[in-house]
């Protein structure tokens, strides 16, 4: 089970510098306020838990690799 990224104090800080505090208490990605999920990889899974962001936005920052086979 992904630990809730709400309790994670790094995605609190980030949250608070981005202005996303509030989207992500209301489930949604603290970078583009989008809907979470669903996620493409365990990567992207545990990716979420340490940064709260949505697949998309993960994408846009991390790129989106290789699809898995």
């Amino acid at each position: 089970m992904t630990q809730d990224p709400k309790s994670r104090p790094f995605t609190q800080l980030a949250a608070r510098l981005v202005g996303g505090s509030n989207a992500l208490n209301a489930g949604r990605c603290p970078t583009c306020q989008g809907e979470i999920g669903p996620f493409r990889d365990a990567i992207s899974q545990k990716e979420f838990g340490i940064s709260g962001m949505c697949q998309g936005c993960q994408d846009s920052v991390f790129g989106a690799g290789e699809p898995s086979e």
